[in-house]
């Protein structure tokens, strides 16, 4: 057997191996020369009909990504207390970024549609906002004030995403600069953020952010919550942190991500080789199927930082609770 998946030859004659009707099924295209070489060694091969079933095998494979990673909808678990925990950090963390006049950049990867409707039918179908920031009554923090002004813009049942966070809080001397592949997404972000301290880029995040690195002005932070839905998101979330970090080593990185009985996201943090302060609390929702908490990553952390998390957990209770390791 060769190594990488199951192979099929069909119905070889015993007494001459009928190379030209190999079939080969596997999910790692790259095991797939295998067989190949092999019975191109031992005589006819059809070489172009395998190329073709090959090039067929990788572009499925690169389609059925592409779904995944198009399919999710973030409308259906906005507010919820993995957002609440999310973007409780973030505003603490911009205030801590902008004490000083001179401008930052601010920059995420997947960056949703950046404003919700909670009394929206997705979110209704699945009442997550309700074991979140439906749930308590926060106290003064920016993330109180970011909410409070969406609201007063959009009205009561309007819940701002991190760009309209990230745009509410920060200053006319900072840019954003944000990535949202999913075309309906990004066509809400574009309608929802216009401003002119503010890019709204349709483009794959980890490519866009690093293009654009490093950018003026260099202090800034990175926001990275992708949705994992794709297993191997956890070790590229790593490798695009240390990609990024010698790009724009002035940077600061927040990485965020769900603790899943499963234990997934270790991978992320044996992947990350670079001094991190980690953060993770444990919540209820929906019954305790899915995730059970979430984490943050913070990378190149600024001075000041374990005592806004502190204030994270203290504004998110009783939803949040510490999570010791």
């Amino acid at each position: 057997m060769f190594p990488g998946g199951h192979y099929h030859l069909g119905n070889p004659d015993p007494g001459r191996i009928q190379s030209n009707r190999i079939r080969v099924f596997t999910t790692q295209p790259e095991a797939a020369f295998a067989p190949a070489i092999a019975f191109g060694l031992c005589g006819e091969f059809n070489w172009s009909g395998f190329a073709l079933d090959l090039f067929g095998l990788v572009i499925g494979r690169s389609k059925a990504l592409s779904s995944a990673m198009l399919s999710y909808q973030h409308a259906y678990h906005a507010g919820n207390p993995a957002d609440l925990h999310k973007h409780l950090a973030l505003a603490e963390l911009l205030g801590l970024l902008i004490r000083k006049p001179r401008g930052i950049s601010y920059m995420e990867t997947h960056a949703g549609r950046g404003r919700y409707d909670l009394g929206a039918a997705e979110s209704r179908k699945t009442g997550e906002a309700n074991e979140g920031i439906n749930a308590l009554a926060l106290p003064d923090c920016p993330l109180r004030s970011a909410i409070g002004k969406t609201r007063a813009r959009f009205g009561d049942a309007a819940y701002p995403g991190s760009p309209l966070i990230a745009q509410t809080l920060l200053r006319e001397q900072d840019r954003l600069h944000l990535m949202e592949l999913h075309p309906a997404e990004f066509g809400a972000l574009r309608k929802a953020l216009r401003s002119e301290n503010t890019a709204v880029h349709h483009r794959d995040g980890y490519e866009g952010v690093l293009s654009l690195s490093p950018p003026r002005p260099r202090k800034g932070l990175v926001l990275i919550d992708p949705s994992y839905e794709v297993k191997t998101e956890y070790a590229k979330v790593a490798d695009f942190t240390h990609r990024l970090m010698r790009k724009w080593p002035e940077a600061t990185v927040m990485i965020w991500y769900p603790l899943l009985r499963a234990g997934q996201h270790e991978e992320l943090l044996a992947g990350l080789k670079l001094k991190y302060i980690r953060h993770e609390v444990s919540f209820d929702l929906l019954g305790g199927e899915g995730m059970q908490g979430s984490g943050l990553v913070l990378v190149n952390a600024p001075y000041g930082s374990d005592a806004i998390l502190e204030r994270v957990l203290s504004s998110g209770q009783p939803v949040l609770r510490h999570l010791p390791r």
